[in-house]
């Protein structure tokens, strides 16, 4: 078992449970008593989901290890030891090689035999080696494997021979399928002729690998899913590559189909799932699938469409236009909450063509009302920011009417509930929020940048930083947040915080900046999370048609 499995498999409540009570304030969050210091106030916040902690006592915090190492007093290793006595399960010093780690290497000396074809896509020998690219010319794979001493049956078992155990890859390059966790699993064969169908052979189920389960190149990206709060998914595992290599993390379905568990997966790491499909018909059906799956399945995510012009792949864009073209596509895609909103406007308009803005905004306003309604999610926020930018509303507005009981009239919770879902979802407010609170003498330089409390949009981040001196620590901040915040909003702000949510502190101001012109101008420049809204796109058939005069007169 590998130390990230241990994390996965450890019960996290229970560990820290033995430690100091913890008592739920939402689900999958508790809170509690240091176990570090004797304190009368809780300050000790535990995230049983992402498996993270944070003390306000002692200003530490982080995941289980971390928890571990601080509150025995062990360095890394003995505290991974202890963990793994805690959970019954038992770590080896040094795993043995497996099969898959065999034929992999195997493989990957035999790669000068695919390299023309690599290199033709515009991947360098770096990029092979990083991601284990190889090649597999014939039945030597078996022999090695065989002389290495595994069995027939173990090698049938792996799926990298066909029912009459010749090597199932011939003639292709070998991809390497790693699981969750980093462990190779399966190959994948891509063709390198125009005549090898199909395009991509994914190896078949087995009991190391189910396609359902795994994303290709998650483990790989995963930290940097993380850091960017967003994900590309392609349906090719060379367009990961691309997308990857030009710095954004990307991942790769093993076939048409994406999976909720894999949804779900990825879900737990960012709210934004850009989808990157081919243009033909297969990928098209793929990316209608995907979006139905994100609304039916009810995980909470904003998803995006990619589309290349033309046929182009994106290492074939990326060679022929840089990759600041097409860092342009990412950053001017659509969600699809922006296409459900513009499908509305056309109905109704369609229907009614005298329709006043007020009466268009009521009706759009009760197909929405479900996805808002059932819970205030990351999703629903997004669908508000669009109503608001689409047809000229503020959303203060669209606040008061989606409070609106039909019958009964304003509801008071129903306010509260979609006032309170502005914190923590805006990115760059939780940001500044999460700096703020670790060191509040930022305040200062916020000050100098001629911004206020006012200028935040949610109100309960506004209400936090009422209380803040730039004089303060951060014991000090916590204990004046203590006595002015009611419970419900102080628990939210310290779960919050337990995270330990980081990014770009000068980046956030930024957008901080952008939103407060904004409201002068009356004219949105960026969303809630800092991404450019009503972008001047730049006229990407022009660019295609020089690229293309470039190279060859086509008259």
């Amino acid at each position: 078992m590998t130390v990230q499995e241990l994390i996965d498999q450890c019960d996290f409540y229970e560990l820290v449970s033995s430690a100091t009570k913890l008592t739920k304030t939402k689900p999958n969050e508790y809170k509690g008593l240091s176990p570090f210091t004797n304190e009368k106030t809780p300050s000790f916040f535990v995230n049983e989901e992402s498996k993270t902690w944070y003390c306000f006592s002692t200003s530490q915090g982080g995941g289980i290890i971390d928890y571990v190492m601080a509150i025995e007093s062990m360095d890394k290793k003995e505290a991974i030891n202890f963990l793994a006595e805690f959970c019954g399960v038992s770590l080896d010093d040094k795993e043995n090689t497996s099969l898959f780690d065999e034929a992999q290497k195997y493989f990957a000396s035999d790669f000068s035999h695919g390299a023309s074809y690599f290199h033709e896509r515009g991947f360098s020998d770096g990029v092979a080696k990083k991601y284990g690219i190889g090649f597999c010319t014939g039945n030597g794979v078996v022999k090695h494997l065989k002389a290495k001493g595994f069995t027939e049956k173990e090698i049938s078992a792996s799926g990298l021979v066909n029912e009459k155990g010749n090597a199932k890859y011939y003639q292709r390059l070998t991809i390497p399928i790693k699981d969750n966790y980093g462990k190779i699993v399966s190959f994948t064969g891509r063709a390198t002729q125009d005549d090898q169908k199909p395009k991509y052979l994914h190896g078949p189920s087995t009991q190391f690998f189910n396609k359902k389960n795994i994303l290709w190149n998650y483990s790989t990206v995963r930290k940097d899913i993380i850091e960017h709060d967003m994900v590309v998914i392609t349906e090719g595992q060379m367009d990961a590559m691309a997308v990857t290599e030009a710095g954004y993390p990307a991942v790769s379905t093993l076939g048409t189909s994406l999976f909720e568990n894999q949804l779900k997966t990825l879900a737990n790491l960012t709210k934004n799932i850009y989808f990157m499909f081919d243009s033909d018909k297969a990928g098209r059906n793929a990316l209608r699938k995907a979006f139905d799956l994100i609304r039916s399945s009810g995980v909470d995510v904003v998803s995006y469409s990619i589309v290349l012009p033309g046929t182009y792949d994106p290492d074939d864009f990326i060679k022929d236009f840089g990759v600041e073209e097409f860092s342009n596509y990412i950053q001017s895609a659509q969600p699809d909450t922006a296409d459900l909103i513009y499908g509305l406007i056309e109905k109704f308009r369609g229907e009614n063509k005298k329709l006043t803005k007020t009466g268009l905004t009521q009706k759009i306003i009760q197909e929405v009302r479900p996805y808002v309604e059932e819970q205030f999610t990351y999703r629903s926020l997004d669908l508000i920011e669009r109503m608001a930018q689409e047809l000229g509303v503020n959303k203060k507005s669209l606040h008061d009417w989606l409070a609106q009981d039909n019958e009964a009239g304003p509801t008071v919770h129903n306010f509260k509930r979609i006032n309170n879902m502005q914190f923590p979802a805006p990115i760059y407010e939780r940001r500044l929020l999460y700096h703020l609170i670790k060191n509040p003498s930022l305040w200062h330089l916020m000050e100098e940048e001629g911004l206020t409390k006012n200028d935040f949009e949610s109100h309960l981040v506004s209400k936090v930083v009422s209380f803040l001196s730039k004089d303060m620590t951060t014991v000090q901040f916590i204990d004046k947040l203590k006595e002015g915040l009611d419970e419900e909003e102080y628990n939210m702000v310290m779960s919050f915080y337990s995270l330990g949510i980081d990014g770009d502190f000068e980046t956030a101001v930024q957008v901080l900046h952008i939103k407060k012109k904004e409201k002068s101008l009356k004219s949105p420049a960026v969303d809630f999370l800092g991404r450019p809204l009503n972008r001047e796109e730049k006229d990407m058939t022009d660019v295609f048609h020089e690229k293309l005069f470039e190279e060859k007169d086509p008259f």
